[in-house]
């Protein structure tokens, strides 16, 4: 296992972006990224990965830096990959078939764009991308999404996450499967 800090200062990378370039083209143990209590300015495109399902892409949050259940801007606390200008595309687009995401922020503060896009086409039946304990949510009204989860042949799992924001929630229209526990989402009326 390959295990590499995400840290403002100090540590392997300052940056997600940083942590994926340097990825091998196919992974041959985990290749994890644990991030640690900084807000971090940042659009990732996980692209280009070959993983499986014993050697996976694995992004969690560092236990210094657990969220509380609020979002960063918030609680002072926790890992927030966040975007304000550019990112219309998207805040974090991991195209890879395994993946792990375990209790970081996902936030896109700018007004054009989704914080969260799985909609590039994996592999059938061979991929397994979860989120757990993550706060995903995005500030721009509308009636676009704050997660776009369109992939054709997705398999997704969401476990105690929340999901918010002044526009529609999640899509899930295309993906093969989806298994939601225990999220709590809403939008925020206008």
């Amino acid at each position: 296992m390959a295990t590499y800090t995400i840290k403002a200062s100090g540590g392997d990378y300052s940056t997600l972006t940083a942590w994926e370039a340097a990825a091998p083209a196919t992974l041959t143990d985990t290749y994890e990224a644990q991030c640690f209590d900084f807000a971090c300015d940042d659009d990732v495109a996980i692209v280009g990965i070959t993983s499986s399902v014993s050697n996976y892409m694995r992004i969690y949050a560092d236990a210094s830096a657990a969220l509380d259940g609020r979002s960063r801007d918030v609680s002072g606390v926790g890992f927030q990959l966040f975007r304000t200008t550019g990112a219309a595309a998207g805040v974090f687009r991991p195209a890879t078939d395994y993946l792990r995401v375990e209790g970081i922020e996902i936030v896109h503060k700018g007004t054009a764009g989704n914080a969260l896009l799985l909609n590039p086409t994996f592999a059938a039946g061979a991929n397994d991308v979860r989120f757990t304990g993550c706060i995903i949510h995005d500030v721009r009204t509308g009636t676009q999404y704050t997660c776009v989860l369109t992939g054709p042949n997705l398999n997704l799992t969401l476990t105690n996450n929340i999901i918010y924001g002044y526009q529609r929630t999640w899509d899930t229209r295309g993906a093969a499967s989806v298994v939601s526990n225990n999220n709590t989402i809403w939008r925020h009326a206008d």
